[in-house]
């Protein structure tokens, strides 16, 4: 059999659900959980950790001019991952500063949800509309958060995997209003 990025990652949905409880119970085992979700959180956190403030950094620089300066923050054969499906087939795009750029104009955030020892979970709560920009890359078919896991070598992101959340039964997740209501309460 041979074994495609699809194959793996349906694997691990499979199983990784009757894991996930079990990963998300004990955050001092370091390692990311397997739904990664504000709703899950508890609270809206802006701050987060020195890994988030370095992702934070990054997005800054992925956000001035053309997005050069994101590169800086990389190191230099990382693997960044826009996740997504369409109809029921799992697809793959790079995770560019192109990508951060609508998403920071299509969502807010981001707000950070855990954080490991190399890694920093991360989500933005984004519009669904058509119009907004990052509609034009990804369509979110449960819920409107692009959630990141964001890995890092030595103070350098080193690989991104950006998504909507996984759908795990018994898991919260953002209701598909939740940027208007979010927008409505400020």
């Amino acid at each position: 059999m041979r074994w495609t990025f699809t194959t793996i990652f349906v694997s691990a949905v499979a199983f990784g659900g009757v894991a996930s409880a079990q990963v998300q119970s004990s955050p001092a085992n370091n390692r990311p959980k397997i739904v990664a979700t504000v709703a899950e959180a508890g609270a809206l956190d802006e701050s987060g950790g020195p890994l988030f403030q370095k992702v934070k950094q990054a997005f800054a620089a992925a956000n001035q001019g053309n997005g050069q300066g994101f590169k800086g923050f990389l190191t230099p054969k990382a693997e960044l991952n826009l996740i997504y499906f369409v109809d029921h087939e799992l697809k793959k795009a790079p995770f560019t500063a192109g990508v951060i750029q609508a998403a920071t104009k299509s969502c807010l955030g981001p707000f950070s949800i855990e954080e490991g020892s190399d890694w920093a979970q991360l989500s933005w709560v984004c519009r669904v509309d058509e119009d907004a920009p990052l509609a034009q890359l990804l369509k979110f078919r449960e819920s409107p958060e692009l959630s990141l896991t964001v890995w890092f070598d030595h103070g350098r992101i080193k690989g991104i995997d950006a998504m909507e959340p996984l759908s795990v039964p018994f898991h919260r997740y953002v209701s598909m209003d939740a940027y208007a209501r979010m927008k409505g309460s400020n």
